[in-house]
């Protein structure tokens, strides 16, 4: 997930996030694409439920204050046959 920041300049700011699972180990988005693959965040195979704490990653001094951020959060869905 990253949010990106609304202002009137070209450059948009952006911010990373991470996750605090239940067991308290980190999952944080890294890389060029600023994505996770391969970590369940929500089971759909048990109650489908869970809580986690997401907290902004601030790694930059010039990160501007004040800025409203928004950002989206896309799951996939993998299918398999019952064995």
């Amino acid at each position: 997930m990253v949010l990106t920041g609304e202002v009137e300049s070209a450059a948009k700011p952006t911010l990373r996030y991470q996750f605090i699972m239940p067991d308290e180990s980190i999952v944080e988005t890294i890389g060029a694409k600023d994505e996770v693959n391969g970590v369940e965040l929500a089971s759909f195979t048990e109650d489908g439920s869970t809580t986690f704490t997401v907290k902004p990653v601030l790694n930059n001094p010039s990160t501007p204050k004040g800025v409203k951020y928004s950002g989206t959060m896309t799951y996939a869905v993998s299918l398999t046959d019952a064995e």
